[in-house]
């Protein structure tokens, strides 16, 4: 690894750290506030996302890329596929929460599962 990209590295790793403190203590609505904004952002920024997304896919890297690898990269959410119909998870912005909310082991609420310790 060259220096500049340790130097990289490790800023982002610094910067990352210091958000991450950050989000830990944030409240809900400001985390959800800066969502929103940064949603804003993309949708700002849709064309040339896909420009430059349609750049890495057209470099010979891009043949390492799995296929949902290189279909995240289209940016194509809007494309009917049998599994994007029936999921609400793929839809850019949900406006609902998740109909059946999770316990904190992940077992569902509405099925009678036990989550043993």
């Amino acid at each position: 690894m060259s220096a500049d990209l340790a130097q990289l590295v490790t800023a982002l790793a610094q910067r990352a750290r210091a958000a991450s403190l950050q989000l830990a203590t944030a409240t809900r609505s400001r985390k959800d506030a800066a969502l929103e904004t940064l949603a804003a952002l993309i949708d700002a920024s849709h064309a040339d996302l896909l420009v430059a997304n349609a750049k890495d896919l057209a470099s010979p890297e891009a043949a390492a890329l799995s296929v949902a690898a290189r279909d995240r990269l289209t940016l194509d959410f809007w494309t009917p596929k049998p599994s994007r119909a029936r999921s609400s998870r793929h839809c850019p912005r949900r406006t609902h929460p998740p109909q059946r909310p999770l316990h904190p082991q992940g077992a569902r609420a509405d099925r009678g599962h036990r989550n043993h310790l």
